[in-house]
């Protein structure tokens, strides 16, 4: 947010695997003001890249992308970047 984004998306590799984190997410942007657009937050996308390909995908299908995202994990990360990329 210190950078000027406030269209963030938000990734997870299981579907309760780090709910805390996607609550303290939805918290925050909340208390920035920010709403949080339901097209840009995929729980359980599946394991390492492929599941941050898979979250690109989906993310890309819904039309205006996200500007940040925040992924549950390293490899989800590498591969919203990797299909991002390509």
């Amino acid at each position: 947010m210190s950078l000027g984004h406030t269209r963030i998306g938000f990734l997870l590799s299981g579907p309760g695997e780090h709910s805390e984190r996607l609550a303290a997410f939805r918290a925050h942007m909340a208390e920035q003001g920010l709403s949080v657009r339901t097209e840009w937050i995929h729980p359980g996308l599946g394991p390492g890249r492929e599941g941050g390909t898979k979250g690109y995908r989906l993310m890309r299908k819904a039309g205006a992308m996200p500007t940040a995202i925040i992924c549950g994990g390293d490899d989800t990360a590498l591969g919203f970047m990797d299909a991002a990329r390509a």
